[in-house]
């Protein structure tokens, strides 16, 4: 799922009418109560003042000034949006490929994106740990892709168990919380169309099932 961002731009009015006051502020002061002409204390004919127009800011004349024309800049792709996100690093780097799986080099279970990104986010080995447990949860509900109910009830309740550990390690009021590691985790992995689509499929095949919560240590 792509979605849409927008850039705002604003366009400060130039101080049309400005240099207008100016000049006739400077007359009034000038002239007031004195006689036009030649002598002592006789103020000279007031000068003519030619006031510039002022420069437009938008519009057909706006499109081209002193015979330069104005070439708008091209509006980026999401696709391009995307990537300068991540070149300001306001989002994390992530694998993108057409692949559910991505690359797991060192096989832990976790793409190696996210686990470079936990391993960089979470200096606590308990929160981290904790972290990796759910994302290994997440990453095979997508990698399952298969409608059987079985097969996903097992994921399931991997998943339960890494969301209750995260809940255990992330219950500090200070940083981030468990609802938030969560929900950033499921975003990361879920990254792509054909990712995403196989995580609905997991959550469809477990329609109308239920479990209790674990209440033990579920922590690996």
């Amino acid at each position: 799922m792509e979605s849409e961002n927008c850039a705002l731009s604003r366009v400060w009015p130039a101080g049309r009418g400005l240099l207008s006051l100016a000049a006739a502020a400077l007359l009034a002061a000038c002239g007031g109560g004195l006689e036009r002409g030649s002598g002592v204390g006789a103020v000279p004919e007031a000068v003519p003042v030619t006031v510039p127009a002022a420069v437009p800011t938008a519009g057909p004349a706006a499109e081209s000034v002193a015979g330069v024309t104005a070439v708008p800049a091209p509006a980026l792709s999401s696709a391009q949006k995307l990537a300068e996100l991540e070149r300001s690093g306001a989002i994390p780097t992530l694998d993108r490929s057409d692949s559910l799986a991505g690359t797991d080099a060192d096989r832990n279970g976790v793409r190696d994106d996210i686990d470079a990104y936990l391993q960089r986010t979470y200096p606590d080995p308990a929160q981290r740990s904790a972290a990796l447990q759910l994302a290994r949860g997440l990453q095979a509900s997508v990698v399952v892709n298969s409608p059987d109910r079985e097969l996903n009830r097992v994921v399931g309740r991997q998943i339960s168990r890494g969301t209750h550990c995260v809940f255990d390690k992330f219950n500090s009021p200070a940083g981030r919380n468990s609802d938030r590691v969560g929900r950033e985790l499921e975003a990361m992995t879920a990254n792509t169309k054909t990712r995403l689509k196989a995580y609905l499929q997991h959550n469809k095949a477990l329609d109308g099932t239920a479990w209790a919560l674990p209440t033990e240590n579920t922590c690996d």
